[in-house]
């Protein structure tokens, strides 16, 4: 990996090295909220996936919303407050089980696939975007 990332850099190509955290699929959490123009949370919850596909790298094919983990809540708002992110967001962490901590995994700043199931779940991302950029 040295080799390569220094003959990246020869180059003058950007190089980003991140570590694979071992574990299962259910393993994944998403901190999700809608944040609005004042940095109000207008909408929060949590979910888990427990399954995706394709497995280890995919796209959530089951997931369950859960209660609210107060860890992945802190660090995602930690997060999306020094960058003073605006609107609907999905942060995604891992549980590393070797020491039981999350790791942040990505952040989508947009809306994500499984909206619906959010909409089933009681919370309506896209009818509070539309509330708050369009009737203020």
């Amino acid at each position: 990996m040295i080799e390569k990332f220094a003959e990246a850099r020869h180059h003058e190509l950007d190089v980003m090295v991140s570590e694979i955290i071992p574990g299962a699929d259910s393993d994944l959490y998403h901190y999700r909220s809608y944040i609005d123009s004042q940095g109000s949370i207008l909408a929060e919850m949590c979910t888990k996936k427990l399954r995706q596909h394709p497995p280890g790298f995919g796209v959530a094919c089951v997931s369950k919303t859960i209660p609210m983990i107060h860890e992945i809540r802190q660090l995602a708002l930690k997060l999306l407050r020094h960058f003073a992110y605006q609107g609907e967001s999905s942060v995604e962490f891992k549980l590393d089980n070797r020491n039981n901590r999350y790791k942040l995994m990505e952040i989508n700043i947009r809306p994500v696939l499984p909206e619906l199931h959010f909409v089933a779940a009681g919370i309506n991302f896209p009818f509070i975007t539309y509330l708050d950029l369009v009737e203020g």
